[in-house]
């Protein structure tokens, strides 16, 4: 009986000690860890993140971000309040028109789980509209990145939107309008205004006006002498972006070395017959020159067929072009 007692409780013993064992080898599994950027201004950015799955327990989330690939919380960082599901963060005190690097994470068992890295650009200024541009050293001359997206001046003013039909042919005040009556387009390439809009003098963006055609010839000539061109035409490709372009015929590779970043946004101008057409999207950039030249300026562009920068077109003040404004 003793003797049956005894090979029973070791049976029970041994099962709990397994039990045990098994228990304290089973590994916690890492959390699921998202990042998303939700919105980019001057000096702040707005991020959003999900920890979710994973049985470890966890200690502290939140946001790293610094102006190199994958930060740490060693770096710029922010704790965000719990340990699972949707967390949200505003970064503040950002430099502006720099490139940061941010993503959301959670710490458990001392071991660091990270989200994607999201990479983005902080704006350099805002129109009136509270659309964001960046800015780009071009020699000594400081441009904005993106084709203007305003719809008022400085002063609060709206500009007229003037449906795109042959009315545009008796203009002599500001207007604009989207290739195509398209919003979504002009989203990517800009609004396409005529000249009076563009050389207004209520302006758009404190700082900065449309180039003149010296302006513009200026940066033709750096890019000359940049690139060692006898042709400084040909620094084209060194211009483009290379997003939107349409089979483009570049002498050399295009590769936006400069950083102005020309989008082929097309524009209103008249066809063979004289009447006014959208024209040349995904093939033309296309800028005001600020020039007056009585009923005509000049039109600035650069088109897909062989890249060429020319900044030398004149034409009549009513069509419809993008404008790249350049810092006073």
């Amino acid at each position: 009986m003793k003797a049956f007692l005894f090979s029973a409780m070791a049976v029970l013993f041994a099962i709990g000690f397994m039990s045990c064992s098994k228990s304290d080898d089973i590994v916690p599994t890492v959390p699921t860890v998202t990042t998303s950027l939700v919105a980019v201004a001057i000096n702040t950015a707005d991020l959003s993140g999900e920890i979710s799955n994973g049985s470890a327990v966890i200690d502290t989330r939140g946001f790293c971000w610094s102006t190199s690939e994958n930060p740490t919380p060693n770096d710029g960082h922010a704790i965000v309040s719990g340990t699972t599901g949707t967390m949200t963060t505003k970064l503040t005190g950002l430099t502006a028109n720099t490139v940061y690097y941010a993503r959301a994470y959670a710490i458990s068992n001392a071991s660091v789980t990270y989200g994607k890295t999201v990479k983005f650009w902080t704006y350099a200024v805002v129109d009136n509209n509270n659309n964001g541009y960046h800015t780009v050293k071009v020699g000594s001359q400081t441009w904005l990145v993106e084709n203007l997206k305003a719809t008022n001046y400085l002063n609060g003013d709206p500009v007229n939107k003037v449906v795109a039909d042959n009315r545009w042919l008796t203009l002599t005040t500001g207007a604009y309008c989207d290739y195509n009556n398209s919003s979504d387009t002009a989203k990517v390439y800009g609004h396409l205004y005529n000249w009076y809009a563009a050389v207004d003098s209520r302006k758009f963006i404190k700082g900065f006006h449309t180039a003149s055609q010296a302006e513009w010839t200026q940066m033709y000539k750096y890019l000359g002498q940049l690139y060692s061109l006898t042709l400084p035409y040909l620094a084209g490709p060194h211009m483009m972006d290379k997003y939107g372009w349409s089979n483009p015929k570049p002498t050399g590779t295009i590769d936006n070395e400069t950083g102005f970043s020309a989008l082929p946004g097309g524009g209103f101008s008249p066809d063979d017959k004289g009447n006014l057409t959208f024209m040349c999207l995904h093939e033309d950039f296309t800028s005001w020159a600020a020039d007056n030249l009585g009923a005509s300026s000049v039109m600035v562009d650069i088109d897909q067929k062989n890249c060429f920068f020319e900044p030398i077109y004149v034409i009549a003040k009513y069509c419809g072009f993008g404008v790249r404004l350049v810092a006073d």
